[in-house]
């Protein structure tokens, strides 16, 4: 079965979860306001190396298959442990695309040593509680690209067309 909607390009029912608040920790979804759904992101694959600008990830396809419509105001929303600040667990970072694979440069170099100074940008986001260890996180105008939320379990990623 497959779900349409306006904002989205199609999506597997299976990726859909109707529930306001999600039901495992630590694993932030699209809030589709619109609907009252919430989508999931992709999980997809990440692989590092290191090339003469330093470390990078990388995922082995250019485009997610979880599509975003454009809106002023993104809306993610993320259950965590009690006490926990979102913002400490993910960062939201913006793919580039190279080779037919989105791409994060993570660090640089100095001479021929690599440094462990990131270099990515972070991109800001705002929390709103909505729950005991329920948050909702706001992007402000993210243009059309291919984004990930980072963190220790591996990467959330979605696009905006």
């Amino acid at each position: 079965m497959m779900v349409f909607s306006q904002t989205d390009s199609l999506q597997p029912a299976s990726r859909i979860n109707s529930p306001s608040v999600p039901e495992f920790v630590n694993q932030p979804f699209y809030l589709d306001k619109i609907y009252g759904r919430l989508v999931k992101l992709e999980r997809p694959r990440v692989h590092t190396g290191i090339n003469f600008k330093g470390q990078f990830v990388e995922v082995d396809s250019s485009k997610s298959f979880v599509r975003v419509g454009k809106a002023d105001t993104t809306r993610f929303i993320v259950r965590v442990s009690a006490g926990t600040d979102p913002r400490d667990l993910f960062e939201l970072i913006a793919f580039t695309i190279k080779n037919g694979k989105r791409r994060c440069q993570v660090t640089g170099t100095k001479g021929l040593a690599l440094q462990d100074k990131y270099v990515y940008k972070k991109i800001d986001y705002e929390l709103r509680k909505a729950g005991e260890g329920v948050y909702i996180l706001l992007v402000n105008s993210l243009p059309p690209g291919e984004y990930y939320f980072a963190s220790h379990d591996g990467a959330f990623a979605f696009g905006i067309d």
